[in-house]
């Protein structure tokens, strides 16, 4: 893989493209922006920018403008033949190819073990001092 397209709305997720944009350089891979804005983006013009600029893959960066659109977003990913992923599992339950980020819902459930632990009187960990007693699951 040479080229990779990033799909990502300008108004919400310019950073997150920043961040792609700087991850690139060290695997000398080209980077082909696919900024669509408003409320109705054209994700259509964006697949056909991303077969122009002849991408082998795509990324979606999560916006709100974009989540919206995930189903469809995969749909074209399909269409075109460009294996897709995203840093969010819901782009996976729309049809999207893999995601790389933690679950959130399992994250949440994780958080209120904790939260149930410290409000039965378990100390949380802190940095300062490992000889206090700390959370463990």
């Amino acid at each position: 893989m040479s080229r990779v397209g990033v799909l990502w709305d300008a108004a919400a997720s310019g950073l997150g493209f920043k961040e792609y944009e700087a991850a690139v350089h060290a695997l000398k891979i080209q980077l082909h922006s696919l900024e669509v804005r408003g409320p109705n983006p054209d994700l259509e013009g964006a697949f056909q920018a991303a077969a122009k600029g002849r991408a082998n893959a795509l990324i979606t960066v999560r916006g709100t403008v974009l989540n919206r659109y995930l189903k469809r977003i995969a749909e074209l990913a399909i269409n075109n033949r460009l294996p897709s992923m995203s840093d969010t599992v819901i782009w996976v339950e729309a049809g999207g190819l893999m995601s790389y980020a933690a679950n959130d819902v399992d994250s949440f459930r994780r958080a209120a073990v904790y939260v149930d632990k410290i409000l039965k009187g378990t100390k949380p960990p802190t940095c300062r001092s490992s000889s206090r007693r700390s959370l463990s699951l």
